[in-house]
């Protein structure tokens, strides 16, 4: 009878065994359960579901807008809010800049270029504090004039000139409004090196930084933080 207990641990080893399960029997021929490991998980992974297809890219339709006559070359390079809708600030195919004005949302435009743009080159205007501020060089007839150039509008149609801008040496070519002021940047052509200007109001400009060499700055936006 003392048989019996090592013929039913035999018994429960054979049908682990045929169940492929390993097992680790004892000294006494007793199967020990903690020593034997799990069958693995022969489960299948749910495959990943299909993504959607994209959706239609809306349509939209242009038009030429009417503009007034201009002369070879001659081409807008921003608009911004002013006046009595928008403003469009550009090149008049030679030395100056053109202004143009829209009050039916760009479909019609007016030529208000004030005098004395056609020796000044504009590059980038935008909109801070409920006023326009246009950044570009000054004196475009005289090259070897390196003298940057800021004007500010209350309307987009009468603007004056930043007189600090004549003290400053170089060609500003974009600037942007943060909370620590207005910074433009350019270069400068002389010095072979890119420029950083920096005003806390608009009416009072600095350069800042020291000269970035054999560089020119063509854009800046305000990242974070820096």
């Amino acid at each position: 009878m003392k048989r019996i207990p090592a013929l039913v641990a035999m018994f429960v080893a054979a049908l682990l065994v045929a169940c492929g399960a390993q097992v680790t029997p004892t000294a006494s021929g007793e199967v020990d359960p903690s020593r034997s490991p799990r069958p693995s998980s022969t489960a299948t992974p749910a495959s990943p579901s299909a993504s959607a297809p994209p959706s239609d890219a809306p349509t939209a339709e242009w038009q030429a807008a009417n503009v007034p006559p201009t002369d070879d070359g001659t081409a807008t390079v921003q608009v911004v809010p002013g006046g009595e809708g928008l403003i469009a600030i550009g090149f008049d195919g030679g030395f100056g800049s053109i202004l143009w004005t829209s009050a039916d949302g760009g479909r019609t435009w007016t030529d208000v270029t004030p005098a004395g743009f056609e020796s000044i080159g504009l590059a980038t205007v935008i909109e801070h504090d409920g006023r326009l501020i246009g950044v570009g060089r000054g004196n475009t007839i005289d090259v070897e004039t390196e003298e940057a150039a800021v004007y500010l509008s209350d309307d987009g149609l009468t603007w004056s000139k930043v007189e600090t801008a004549e003290q400053l040496i170089g060609q500003m070519i974009d600037v942007v409004a943060t909370d620590d002021g207005l910074f433009a940047v350019g270069g400068v052509p002389g010095a072979d090196s890119a420029g950083v200007w920096r005003s806390a109001d608009g009416e009072t400009w600095e350069r800042i930084g020291s000269d970035l060499e054999h560089a020119f700055l063509w854009s800046i936006a305000e990242g974070g933080p820096g």
